[in-house]
């Protein structure tokens, strides 16, 4: 079977893919890979011919401001505006005649694709080809049980908040992504296809592949309403090394595989990424993780939270986790009841603390005592 891989020459689009493709290419498949010619090195060390993009832009996570100066001044939801269009919509013409183009080379059977290259619709309808999308990112597709994208939101659960939610949702569609999808319909009306009114440019990954590849598990997920059954969790996909396994599901269960001791033991872990793009300052997003996880009870037995940024440790003591973490224990946060409150015990693991009665006849709905050795402070659920 002839199957095309084609993606991004972002690094976090192409370098979770090459362990599906390799997996092809072992089990006897006819593999190529669409992508920019920058990744022509990695593709010949994973023997996977390159079929380079002709009229599509090249767009990686070092040529960015290079190519558009003026998103260098951009920031928060203007930055997302400028990228869905530029970096994404914009190259949806260019994408599919590539690969209209490459069909008559390497007629292909099915396309396994990133999903942040929008064609799907364009591939299935105009070529009647299967599609597999690839997710690198969490879940995209709308819900009326997820918070609007951007905003940071946890899921509404009072009115107030579902209100704030809606206009969030409104000022997302009819500000954030409006460009990248007025792009996108235009260049469908191109091949005579039709987007009902108010569909967004993140639904159609999900609503004409055949199947979707979702980074991630459902348990870190949003609750959802609508179970897209396309949609299949595969944990983490990780970029492939000789001799190693590609998912961490299969890492762990590999007999050979090796793990310490010490993370073997850990209750709860804390995942942390700020991305392939901006990931050089450890101060943005890993330390104030690392510092707020101290709040949160998290425990360690050799007194250290680590983080994913090159091995970035903090040594911290019980003492000192106390001491700064008690006041940020109690307060109210998003979804707390996923983070119960534990004590160490002599042997350093951690157990959930039991409720325990209130002087004051119980403690209130809602709430619970806190068991800190450093006095009783109270705690919404």
């Amino acid at each position: 079977m002839k199957i095309l891989l084609a993606s991004q020459a972002i690094a976090g689009h192409f370098n979770p893919m090459t362990g599906i493709g390799v997996r092809l290419r072992d089990e006897g498949h006819d593999v190529g890979w669409y992508t920019g010619r920058t990744l022509d090195g990695k593709l010949e060390e994973l023997s996977i011919p390159l079929y380079p993009f002709e009229r599509a832009i090249e767009h990686t996570g070092d040529n960015l401001n290079e190519l558009y100066p003026q998103r260098a001044t951009l920031k928060g939801p203007l930055a997302i505006r400028f990228d869905g269009e530029r970096i994404f919509a914009s190259n949806v013409t260019n994408f599919f005649e590539d690969i209209r183009e490459l069909h008559q080379r390497f007629p292909f059977d099915a396309v396994v694709m990133d999903s942040s290259m929008f064609i799907q619709r364009l591939v299935a309808v105009v070529l009647g080809k299967p599609v597999v999308s690839f997710v690198a990112i969490g879940n995209m597709e709308s819900d009326p049980l997820v918070p609007p994208m951007f905003f940071g939101f946890a899921p509404a659960r009072t009115p107030a908040q579902k209100i704030l939610h809606a206009g969030a949702r409104l000022v997302s569609d009819e500000f954030v992504t409006k460009p990248a999808r007025n792009s996108y319909v235009r260049q469908l009306r191109g091949y005579g296809l039709q987007t009902g009114r108010g569909t967004r440019i993140t639904d159609e990954t999900y609503r004409w592949s055949h199947a979707v590849i979702q980074t991630g598990t459902a348990s870190l997920d949003f609750p959802r309403r609508n179970v897209n059954p396309k949609v299949h969790y595969v944990g983490a996909l990780l970029p492939h090394r000789a001799g190693t396994a590609d998912t961490a599901t299969a890492a762990v269960h590999t007999p050979e595989a090796k793990q310490p001791s010490a993370d073997r033991d850990y209750r709860r872990t804390v995942v942390v990424t700020q991305g392939t793009v901006d990931n050089r300052d450890p101060a943005k997003l890993m330390v104030p993780t690392n510092r707020g996880a101290e709040g949160y009870g998290f425990p360690h037995r050799r007194g250290h939270w680590r983080c994913g940024h090159r091995g970035f440790a903090t040594p911290v003591s019980a003492a000192q986790r106390h001491r700064r973490g008690l006041r940020r224990l109690c307060p109210r946060v998003p979804f707390h009841g996923r983070f119960r409150h534990q004590r160490r015990t002599r042997r350093g693991a951690a157990e959930p603390v039991p409720r325990s009665p209130a002087r004051d006849g119980g403690p209130q709905r809602g709430e619970e005592r806190c068991q800190c050795p450093g006095g009783v402070r109270r705690c919404r659920r």
